[in-house]
């Protein structure tokens, strides 16, 4: 039985190949949205703490990325990497886990919020006021 033995001109060609797999590898996750950013009120109040929730609208047939962050101090921003892509978007803002005991009385957001939005291209930054309950 012979051996097969590799000819060096084949190394260039798995090499670009090697080179073209990592290049779609980081391709795809850099296309995993854009980073976004803005405030959250209540009433015109910032929100002390809570999260948002980006979440395509299947019903306006977006099926992009979608993202939740914290909202700290009336402030949020998504993860560079798990940003939202464009188009329309369900929001949903959520007000902090009250701990059993907790004076409920202090707390100004008492239950979930939802609302739409588009996400253009090119915009980053998109604030939300959550009507005073």
């Amino acid at each position: 039985m012979r051996a097969k033995s590799f000819h060096p001109a084949n190394l260039g060609v798995c090499l670009l190949l090697a080179a073209l797999v990592l290049s779609v590898g980081c391709t795809a996750s850099e296309t995993n949205g854009t980073q976004v950013s803005g405030s959250v009120t209540v009433g015109g109040s910032p929100l002390k703490s809570g999260s948002i929730t980006f979440e395509p609208d299947s019903k306006q047939g977006n099926s992009g990325p979608a993202a939740i962050t914290p909202v700290v101090d009336g402030k949020y921003q998504t993860d560079p990497k798990r940003g939202v892509g464009k188009g329309a978007y369900v929001v949903r803002i959520t007000p902090p886990d009250v701990e059993s005991g907790s004076d409920v009385s202090a707390v100004v957001m008492k239950k979930p919020y939802t609302t739409s939005v588009q996400i253009e291209p090119n915009k980053t930054t998109y604030d939300f006021d959550v009507p005073k309950p």
